[in-house]
């Protein structure tokens, strides 16, 4: 028995994986907008798409200004400016990962600014590719407040929705008390510590070392204070998927979906990305 589960997420898993899509876009936004500033301010023919309108233009004034004046204060003033007007989507990117009314501000933002590009750049067909842009992110912006609400309506667990335990369909009730005390898994073997290991992710909770990791090519597994209880085996790239044990009373699940995680009694413990 290899405790494992085919893993459907839950509709709280969904938004938060489009709630972190909608934030990654934003970060992108910030990110391409300052080394913009920084190639326009240093005169360079390079440029980069997914960039906001309003900070590149002002850097642009500023280089139109340091050429006619050869003052380069005018330059680094200008610049000064267009850092502090991306500033906004910084603090909106920081904040909406608690509050999602972060993520309506930027929404409002970046349509103020895409606003401003399409009466620029109105009827200058070149420039198509920053308007699908723009359009781009105004989508995954609206999908970060959609998504971003729903976080703060949807419940962590719903009574009746189907959960499982050791591959075991069960369903969450009401209250803990109505709950039967699960019985703990089995251990399958010790787990074996050498160089083919590769730690996914890991965290104590209750005293407790939980591990998920790979080893060897082909084998996922839970371990639990030097004790595998579940693996899962698999070649080629990983699908979503989840594992199942009971130590000790506590519910642990450990899997990958959108990013690693480890979780204990329904809460997430431990997260990180999976690059490869």
């Amino acid at each position: 028995m290899n405790n494992q589960q085919k893993f459907t997420p839950s509709p709280r898993a969904i938004a938060n994986q489009k709630y972190t899509t909608a934030r990654m876009n934003l970060l992108l936004v910030i990110a391409m907008s300052v080394i913009n500033i920084i190639l326009i301010a240093a005169q360079t023919d390079t440029y980069f798409l997914f960039s906001a309108t309003l900070p590149v233009l002002i850097t642009q004034i500023g280089v139109i200004g340091y050429v006619e004046t050869e003052v380069v204060a005018v330059l680094i003033v200008f610049a000064v400016i267009a850092v502090v007007l991306t500033l906004p989507y910084l603090l909106c990117w920081i904040f909406s990962k608690k509050h999602y009314g972060w993520m309506i501000a930027a929404l409002v933002y970046f349509s103020i600014d895409t606003l401003l590009m399409v009466f620029m750049l109105l009827g200058d067909l070149s420039a198509i590719l920053d308007i699908l842009f723009h359009i781009w992110i105004l989508y995954y912006l609206i999908i970060g407040v959609k998504y971003g609400h729903q976080l703060k309506t949807l419940p962590e667990s719903v009574p009746g929705e189907p959960i499982f335990v050791n591959g075991e369909e069960s369903t969450v009730t009401e209250n803990a008390a109505d709950t039967p005390a699960l019985e703990d898994t089995p251990a399958l073997r010790t787990a074996y510590s050498d160089d083919k290991i590769k730690v996914y992710a890991e965290a104590t909770v209750s005293g407790h070392i939980i591990t998920y990791r790979k080893y060897g090519k082909n084998t996922e597994e839970l371990v639990v204070d030097g004790y595998v209880y579940a693996e899962l085996q698999f070649k080629g790239m990983a699908k979503p998927h989840a594992m199942n044990a009971v130590v000790n009373g506590m519910q642990i699940t450990a899997g990958y979906y959108q990013k690693n995680y480890i979780m204990v009694n329904g809460n997430i413990v431990a997260e990180t990305v999976r690059w490869i």
